[in-house]
């Protein structure tokens, strides 16, 4: 059967070319396909000329303008799409209003292309006043799906400051742009050189002017090789924030004193051999720093070092510090199961033989007490038996108090085997977490 269908597609293949070249027309003409359909995954934003309306010789200052403008558009989370924008949108494409999200991310396009898909358009226009040296700079949006025409900033700057800095500007008219409440913030690290996140994101190094952000709690790190990363969670609640990320650097070098029961164990740091104990140590860190102790005929220990032990202290250096440690002979495994297991048969052993003295002191008691309401009777009735159920007596009083005395001897002894037992037990998990820990 594959056979045949293989023969008749080589034999029909002319024919069947045509045809899929003209379903694949019809599919990719469809609405929802179209190339450059933005209305579902995000918003088309088209910046036009920055205009200079006094002498072609600032031309810069436009250039400026756009090159800025472009680059901070890039950077906001996403643009508002309003309900009305939506049906439109959604109307063009022939889909559901409800599949557009009411918040996309912005598409930067510079120049006009057939896929740009109903833009947001920024222009703008700016002069110069030779006389004082101010440049009169608008921006203004019109949305190519509403219809709607805003300013987004309209303002008066000195050349020098919009040349040095044209962040001010640029960050009105973001911010009137998005709908939404947006913040700038600066960023340094210290040293300077550090990469820079914004969570989780990487968003430059050294220092990041004129980030925008979201208001609420956000993660900073910085990282650089050499110096322990540094995070912390900010909240964000005001424009203009300034935010330093201060890295601690590595301590260069550190000396360990290590010890160990028995002595003359190999010390391995991050599996590298060291030496021997007891020795003093000189050690430099690394990402994760582990110490291991091992010696033939006991368990091998694994030491991780504390992250704090590498940041300098004030006044030393070296800085000295003391691990001491016992290692635990394997062949004490066996010998610590066995004994548990005989703690605890010893344990149940006397309790069983103790409930059964108590039991026989209970019986004694009871005859003990017969005997006594015996010559009791006979005493007051001159009965010859009288000496005798009181001899009787005196015997059974002092067997009840021996045999409670045995009762309370076997179930101490026996609360003291179920002592050893769980002590065993203890040791015996620990020396099992032990392993596991060398394991992993």
């Amino acid at each position: 059967m594959k056979k045949l269908l293989f023969r008749g597609l080589l034999k029909n293949y002319k024919k069947i070319i045509p045809i899929l070249s003209t379903l694949l027309m019809i599919f990719c003409s469809l609405p929802g396909n179209v190339s450059g359909a933005p209305g579902l995954n995000y918003r088309d934003i088209q910046i036009g000329d920055i205009k200079n309306t006094s002498e072609s010789v600032y031309d810069y200052i436009g250039k400026l303008i756009k090159a800025n403008l472009t680059d901070a558009l890039k950077k906001i989370p996403y643009i508002t799409i309003p309900t009305n924008e939506r049906k439109i949108l959604a109307a063009e494409l022939g889909i559901p209003d409800g599949e557009i999200s009411s918040r996309l991310p912005p598409r930067v396009i510079k120049k006009d292309g057939s896929n740009v898909f109903l833009p947001i358009y920024i222009s703008g226009e700016y002069s110069l006043d030779r006389k004082t040296d101010i440049v009169s700079v608008k921006i203004e949006m019109e949305n190519r799906a509403t219809g709607i025409h805003r300013v987004l900033a309209n303002e008066n700057i000195p050349i020098n400051d919009l040349v040095l800095n044209p962040g001010p500007i640029i960050n009105k008219a973001i911010k009137n742009l998005v709908k939404y409440k947006l913040y700038t913030i600066s960023l340094v690290s210290l040293p300077e050189n550090a990469e820079i996140y914004v969570d989780r994101s990487f968003v430059g190094k050294g220092s990041v002017n004129n980030f925008f952000i979201l208001p609420g709690y956000h993660t900073f790190t910085a990282m650089l090789e050499g110096y322990r990363d540094y995070s912390e969670v900010i909240n964000i609640n005001n424009d203009n924030m300034k935010i330093e990320l201060p890295l601690e650097p590595y301590q260069s070098e550190v000396s360990i004193q290590i010890s160990t029961q028995p002595l003359n164990s190999t010390i391995y740091f991050n599996e590298k051999l060291i030496g021997k104990t007891p020795d003093v140590v000189s050690l430099t860190p690394g990402e994760e720093d582990v110490i291991v102790l091992k010696k033939d005929g006991f368990r091998s220990k694994m030491i991780p070092i504390n992250e704090k032990l590498w940041i300098p202290q004030e006044g030393e250096r070296p800085i000295k510090y003391k691990i001491s440690t016992k290692l635990i002979n394997q062949q004490r495994i066996p010998v610590l199961i066995e004994t548990t297991e005989k703690h605890k048969k010893k344990a149940k052993l006397y309790s069983y033989i103790g409930f059964g003295f108590l039991g026989a002191s209970i019986l004694l008691g009871t005859q003990k007490t017969i005997e006594e309401q015996k010559s009791d009777i006979y005493g007051n009735m001159g009965n010859e038996n009288y000496e005798k159920a009181k001899n009787n007596s005196e015997l059974l009083r002092y067997l009840t108090w021996g045999g409670a005395g045995l009762t309370i001897a076997l179930f101490t002894k026996s609360f003291m085997e179920i002592l050893k037992y769980f002590n065993g037990y203890k040791e015996l998990s620990i020396i099992k977490n032990n392993c596991n820990s060398m394991a992993k």
